[in-house]
């Protein structure tokens, strides 16, 4: 029988750890960088990687540290380099109080695992208003979501039947203004974050993100709006694990 993968591991002192080494490093992330500190990052021709120091962003420890799925650490991961003050245009540090928020919001001894398959129909579904994008090539890999989530078996050939189909369908049209292609994408990294999370490069959300930005067209601070998306969209997250079962 396959185990369960229990948020802290269904230890209430873990995530009362967890939380303690969370705000030690939060702080000294907060201590302001002297300015020869970001001249010499800014200036230097070496790029060295280091490990950080903080435990939600070590993602592929997560089954093993946190109790939490690989799917929700990679989601975490896309989340990290579109809102991280290191890694995008975002001029806070809005780890700071999401990392936070998402160790507090898991409960402990919760399985968050089928929860993927709610959070991929939340953003096929909820996201884009006009149901107009949508098309034949989406409503079959939505379907395939809903099933899983009642329980009942798919099988890896029909998920990946529905990825093959999508992606001839993206490769002949690969118009990245239209909404439609940024929701087949979503479709696209949905599939791999169910049967290939492992050596997914990014999470379905950030396509989700383009395709909201594609129908709204803003003419005026884009940059402010795609924030604000990705900030509402976090929150929900919060709220699904908040409420997940």
């Amino acid at each position: 029988m396959e185990s369960r993968l229990l948020a802290f591991h269904n230890d209430a002192n873990q995530k009362d750890i967890h939380l303690k080494n969370l705000k030690i490093w939060t702080e000294k992330k907060l201590i302001p960088k002297s300015p020869t500190e970001i001249a010499e990052k800014l200036l230097s021709n070496v790029r060295v990687f280091e490990q950080s120091d903080c435990l939600i962003e070590n993602f592929e420890l997560y089954p093993e540290k946190l109790g939490l799925p690989l799917w929700l650490a990679f989601l975490i991961r896309t989340i990290n380099h579109h809102n991280s003050k290191e890694s995008s245009v975002n001029q806070e540090h809005s780890e700071v109080a999401f990392y936070k928020n998402f160790l507090m919001s898991c409960k402990v001894g919760t399985d968050y695992s089928k929860l993927l398959y709610k959070w991929q129909i939340y953003l096929l579904t909820e996201i884009i208003n006009d149901v107009a994008y949508y098309d034949e090539h989406l409503i079959p890999i939505i379907n395939l979501h809903k099933k899983a989530l009642s329980g009942k078996e798919v099988r890896i050939k029909e998920w990946n039947d529905q990825k093959e189909q999508l992606e001839n369908v993206m490769n002949e049209n690969k118009n990245h203004s239209d909404v439609t292609y940024h929701l087949r994408r979503a479709a696209f990294l949905s599939i791999n974050e169910v049967i290939d999370i492992e050596n997914s490069w990014t999470s379905s959300v950030e396509a989700i993100v383009d395709a909201k930005m594609k129908e709204i067209n803003p003419t005026e601070k884009p940059k402010e709006l795609r924030q604000t998306i990705w900030k509402d969209i976090m929150a929900e997250l919060l709220n699904y694990l908040k409420n997940w079962d």
